[in-house]
């Protein structure tokens, strides 16, 4: 495949996500190293992502802890609040 045509953007936050079968990935991957501003932009892209699931990793994390606090009687919760 060639890399100077442009990559679809469906198929770059396919690469992003893990999803593209090899040969593909390959493609995207030359067409990246060819294509810098492209290579910087889903870098940002992927840093985005990181830092929304480390956020919402953090607030899943804090509603299990919620949840399970919720599924002792309540005299248990107002014993281990005290």
């Amino acid at each position: 495949m060639s890399t100077r045509r442009r990559i679809p953007e469906k198929d770059l936050h396919a690469y992003l996500d893990g999803e593209l079968p090899p040969e593909r990935a390959a493609a995207v991957e030359a067409y990246l190293r060819k294509h810098e501003d492209e290579a910087r932009r889903l870098a940002a892209y992927r840093a985005d992502g990181e830092a929304i699931r480390r956020i919402f990793g953090l607030a899943i994390g804090r509603r299990k802890e919620r949840d399970a606090d919720d599924d002792q009687p309540a005299e248990r919760r107002v014993a281990a609040e005290a």
